[in-house]
């Protein structure tokens, strides 16, 4: 007796991405704290219950190019201040 066994592609309609975890994460404290400090990942991501991979790409995707990951045992990242853009600063402007 022979079993014929088809195999198919699936759908794009089968295959979805998992949803993102909801992370309910202060993004104020970063922001309030001084400038240059070194935060540590592995501590925000235990106090949201996330994996540090996760926390960390969490942290990319809101600050963007503001962070700075530092690899390494006196590792974590910084993040640099949101820049000013002075709308009445007439020192440079043409005359």
């Amino acid at each position: 007796m022979a079993i014929a066994l088809v195999l198919s592609a699936r759908s794009e309609e089968d295959i979805m991405a998992r949803p993102k975890k909801t992370i309910n994460f202060d993004y104020g404290v970063i922001d309030n704290a001084p400038q240059g400090q070194v935060h540590k990942i592995g501590t925000y991501a235990s106090d949201v219950g996330v994996s540090g991979p996760t926390m960390r790409q969490r942290i990319a995707e809101h600050y963007g190019d503001r962070v700075t990951f530092i690899r390494g045992r006196k590792g974590g990242f910084t993040v640099t201040a949101v820049p000013q853009e002075d709308a009445h600063d007439t020192t440079n402007a043409a005359v």
